[in-house]
């Protein structure tokens, strides 16, 4: 039988449904305004009002796919529930009404996914630098890449956040747009100094509500029409003059305009102000719309999880052949496998569960003091496999994307741990941050210490990455010794620098440069690492 792949995307301002089948044909794409993130800046909550609209809506959608015989099926979370503090009550009603289950995913992963959305369309965007903006009812994303992504910035200002916290006034006073335009524009200089890439794209491809409604009330549009709008070519200058028209207009009177959606009307400035901004800032001449987005994204990330299971039962990944075939680190991401001299590394698959799963249990209360603490509506991979399932996916996802490698330490192929570089960002950068934990029962024999080796090794030479970095609560003394080993250097104390265990902790900070693995590299390798006959 056929696959037939739907994704669920649970915005601020809309949730939106896309079905398809094996060759990629839509059976349907339905866009409905529910606000879920209505009053959200105001009060930190979903509304009640809010909640039953969306989950309304989702129920419907769950009797779409069944009509359509759905098989695979990802639903994904984003901006509000990010921010909101009674996501899991949310959660809890959407499963009981639908039986959907929702996964959050970061402004990061929002990025990577409707990056692939919206260029997948765009053979040319293969060998020329993209810069995709996705306009959001609670954040933008603003990712940057060639055939596959390889910056991805989340601003905290969506069409929903920045209507509702700084235009005031119907219609907005002057001095609320500026200031509304300045806080966008600051949030982009903060992106663009940390990823100079931002502001050099050979071509701006803008997806999501805003950038579409500006394209349609350009165009005047009495009728929405996909045809016309996908791949037309926006100028600045057109968006700014749909700016100042809609911007100078009271509600009763914009709601009128051709090609404006009565639900959109009331954040459409706030939009605009958000594509002005990075227009501006980024000094983009035009931008070329696209109708596909982070949905098309998910469903060609679940065509691809199936086509690659098919091809091979001892893998989770869900990377595209183009993803692989251009990452930093070359075609041999897909089956990374990193050697030391007593351990190996490799990614970890569903398979690995029974394992992964003795070892975490068993050492639950002397891991989890440690570590950030787990959201209560998202399940323990621990004690259920389907969690670790998708936890293997979204790892995959990330390290065939580039931001983050999440490696099994074995040692005589027992599983014993887990040695991590996340956070990798790319630009002006080039860092990524390193984290681990090992099984209590083998701990204290420089396991970890060859693993962070090994990884270094890695980092620097196939990454090319310019520094890594480990943060340490001061009395886990454990940890601190393999630094100790490793002689990293210590760049001094972060106060209040990461969550653990629900406590905002203090961490010193271990830094670890290129030039000093250049100088060390010898004495490493001789250590930890294998050496080469």
């Amino acid at each position: 039988m056929d696959s037939i792949f739907a994704a669920i995307d649970i915005g601020s301002n809309s949730t939106n449904l896309l079905i398809t089948n094996s060759a990629g044909k839509t059976l349907e794409r339905i866009v409905r305004s529910t606000r879920l993130g209505a009053g959200l800046t105001k009060t930190g909550s979903l509304s009640a009002e809010s909640i039953d609209r969306t989950v309304s809506c989702l129920s419907e959608y769950a009797l779409t796919m069944k009509t359509h015989n759905v098989t695979e099926m990802r639903v994904v979370a984003t901006a509000a529930c990010r921010a909101a503090d009674n996501t899991k009550e949310f959660f809890e009603k959407v499963k009981i009404s639908s039986g959907l289950e929702p996964e959050i995913i970061s402004g990061e992963q929002e990025g990577a996914l409707a990056y692939r959305g919206a260029t997948k369309s765009f053979t040319n965007s293969h060998d020329r630098q993209t810069l995709v903006i996705d306009i959001g009812g609670g954040s933008t994303e603003l990712m940057f890449g060639t055939i596959s992504l390889k910056t991805a910035i989340s601003i905290p200002f969506g069409a929903v956040t920045l209507s509702e916290s700084e235009l005031h006034r119907d219609p907005p006073r002057p001095e609320e747009l500026t200031n509304a335009i300045s806080l966008v524009s600051d949030a982009v200089d903060d992106a663009v100094h940390m990823n100079p890439d931002l502001a050099s794209a050979d071509q701006v491809i803008g997806v999501a509500g805003t950038i579409v409604t500006v394209a349609a009330v350009e165009l005047g549009l009495k009728q929405f029409d996909p045809v016309k709008l996908h791949a037309m070519r926006l100028t600045r200058q057109a968006v700014e003059d749909v700016f100042r028209t809609l911007a100078t207009e009271p509600l009763v009177d914009r709601v009128f305009n051709p090609g404006l959606p009565r639900d959109r009307a009331d954040i459409i400035v706030g939009g605009c102000c958000l594509l002005v901004a990075v227009m501006r800032r980024l000094q983009i001449p035009e931008l070329i719309v696209s109708q596909h987005n982070l949905l098309d994204g998910i469903v060609d990330d679940l065509r691809t999880q199936v086509s690659m299971s098919g091809a091979s039962q001892n893998t989770a990944s869900s990377a595209s052949p183009i993803i692989k075939s251009q990452h930093p680190a070359g075609a041999q991401i897909k089956a990374l496998r990193l050697q030391g001299k007593r351990i190996m590394m490799r990614p970890l698959v569903p398979s690995d569960h029974a394992a992964w799963s003795e070892v975490r249990l068993r050492n639950g209360e002397w891991l989890s003091v440690w570590e950030p603490q787990r959201s209560e509506f998202i399940a323990d991979p621990a004690t259920d496999y389907q969690a670790f399932e998708r936890r293997c996916a979204a790892r995959d996802r990330e390290r065939l994307a580039g931001t983050s490698y999440t490696l099994g330490l074995f040692i005589e192929n027992t599983f014993v741990g887990e040695v991590n570089l996340n956070n990798v960002l790319r630009g002006a950068m080039q860092t990524g941050t390193v984290g681990y934990w090992i099984d209590r029962a083998h701990a204290g024999n420089g396991y970890v210490a060859e693993g962070v080796a090994v990884l270094s090794h890695f980092a620097f030479e196939e990454l090319k990455l310019h520094r890594i970095e480990v943060c340490i609560i001061p009395r886990n003394t454990n940890s601190k010794k393999v630094m100790d080993k490793l002689k990293f250097r210590l760049e001094g104390l972060a106060e209040r620098f990461l969550e653990i265990n629900g406590v905002w902790e203090d961490h010193l900070r271990y830094g670890f440069t290129i030039e000093e693995w250049q100088n060390r590299k010898a004495a490493i390798t001789q250590q930890w690492l294998v050496t080469k006959t």
